[in-house]
């Protein structure tokens, strides 16, 4: 046949999924306690707040490291109640479902990790031995061409077939770091912090041209006790508002922004008290596209060969965030809570486990509460656990993976006669992606001339499934040439 390679672009941008994994990654970290601390003789609680990942794509897969910071309260050798902090490094690895030949492109990578929990253990001495379980879901989306495409180009003779697919253009961007400050009480320069710490909550966002703004709260937990005194809880609200440029218009983009605490400082002076707090925003956004592409090609002249591509493309089928409250109420005999103690704090933990589809997309999990109290100066904490549900509106698609997040924003608990209450706001942020399949030309090969026959006439009786352009390519006519006369075709 003589074949000649045409090597020619293709008909639209188009997003190939690279990756869509959950990634489990077991750490373990030791650490000791400071010299100006005593001694741990039982640790309470342990804490972790999970900063956002810097992210790097190979050819083979997306690899990514941060750090994980740690709040340990524990009960000191001399009696006391008291805090440590330390940070860790973690790793995460995806491999790629496809190599890349080419690393010219542009990729969307989206990784969304939580640390569903922790444990700690007393070493010898001072140490302290940290085990987690982090959990990520790493997607990464690769643009693969431009605008423009197959086309006849100087040679007239080619025909070729657009089709439409639905394609999710998914992006996501970084602020730089928000800092930010506020004052504390004049009494707690008497007294000694125990731990602090932060959450921060996003209650509004508006759209720009090609940005997004964040506003928000962060919300300051200063675990404090004066000398002989039981611990209190001191709270501080830091309003803020920050925008994260992204790299396309916003247009009719779904969109969620994320608010990550990376850094956390207090500082007691006699001259004041406040607190310093460094946040950075995550945007993310996702908009279900129409593209155009050539599904196929051919000659009305010569022998034609098209090669195809196969192609799995992203179709977004929610993308949100929303809150809702939990009230739970437990009879105080139900729990190793003492009767006569008295509440100190609240370390909630949230981790919903399972999303399905019923109209309506329902997230489920477990919120767990580990609750700090204090009897007769004695310290000890109690865990409680009850499940939740989250419903968000969206898409059913095909082949569904989901990427979701829970944190409790507010949390209160108090003991009712002989009751205890636990009153939570509860975030949640749900990813549902699904997928379309698509068969582009990638390449045109020609042959030999056809051989040009005269006068010819031809009525042609078509198969129920079979297309005219079908027909057309079959005989190697133009596609808007066939005449259709009831069931055939006269050309």
């Amino acid at each position: 046949m003589n074949m000649e390679r045409d090597v020619r672009a293709q008909s639209a941008s188009l997003n190939r999924k690279l990756c869509e994994k959950k990634v489990v990654k077991e750490i373990s970290s030791d650490f000791l306690i400071p010299d100006d601390k005593p001694e741990a003789r039982r640790i309470l609680v342990v804490s972790e707040r999970l900063l956002p990942p810097a992210k790097y794509l190979g050819a083979s897969a997306v690899e990514c490291n941060g750090l994980i910071d740690y709040r340990v309260i524990y009960l000191g050798v001399d009696g006391g109640l008291w805090g440590v902090c330390f940070s860790s490094e973690y790793e995460l690895e995806a491999p790629l479902d496809i190599r890349r030949t080419d690393t010219s492109g542009a990729v969307n990578t989206v990784i969304s990790a939580v640390c569903e929990g922790s444990t700690a253990r007393i070493g010898g001495g001072r140490r302290l031995g940290v085990k987690s379980r982090i959990c990520a879901d790493v997607w990464a989306y690769e643009e693969l061409f431009d605008e423009g495409g197959v086309t006849r180009g100087d040679d007239e003779s080619v025909e070729i077939l657009i089709s439409d697919v639905s394609c999710a253009d998914i992006t996501s961007a970084t602020s730089d770091v928000i800092e930010l400050s506020g004052e504390l009480g004049s009494e707690i320069g008497e007294g000694r912090v125990v731990s602090a710490d932060a959450t921060s909550y996003v209650r509004e966002v508006r759209k720009g041209e090609d940005s997004l703004m964040a506003l928000g709260d962060v919300t300051v937990k200063l675990l404090w006790c004066r000398d002989g005194q039981a611990a209190e809880i001191l709270v501080k609200k830091i309003p803020f508002e920050g925008v994260v440029e992204l790299d396309r218009p916003v247009g009719n983009s779904s969109c969620v922004v994320d608010c990550s605490v990376t850094d956390l400082a207090v500082n007691l002076s006699e001259s004041g008290s406040y607190v310093s707090v460094s946040v950075t925003l995550s945007a993310y956004s996702a908009e279900n596209l129409q593209v155009s592409y050539a599904s196929d090609a051919y000659s009305v002249e010569r022998e034609c060969c098209c090669e195809m591509t196969e192609l799995i493309l992203p179709v977004s089928g929610v993308m949100s965030v929303g809150n809702f409250s939990q009230s739970e109420r437990r009879p105080l005999s139900e729990t190793s809570i003492p009767e006569g103690a008295r509440l100190i704090e609240i370390f909630p933990r949230i981790i919903f486990d399972g999303c399905e589809y019923d109209g309506k997309y329902g997230l489920t999990g477990n919120s767990t509460y580990f609750i700090l109290w204090e009897k007769d100066g004695e310290y000890g904490v109690s865990d409680i656990e009850f499940p939740v549900r989250y419903e968000a509106e969206g898409r059913a698609v095909t082949d569904p993976v989901s990427a979701c997040r829970g944190e409790v924003i507010f949390c209160r608990g108090r003991i009712d006669g002989e009751l205890l209450c636990i009153d939570a706001e509860i975030s949640a942020r749900l990813f549902v992606n699904g997928c379309e399949r698509a068969e582009p030309v990638q390449d045109l090969t020609f042959g030999d001339a056809f051989a040009k026959e005269k006068n010819r006439m031809v009525i042609y009786y078509p198969a129920d499934d079979e297309t005219p352009w079908q027909v057309a390519k079959k005989y190697h006519v133009r596609a808007d040439s066939l005449a259709s006369e009831k069931n055939y075709y006269i050309f």
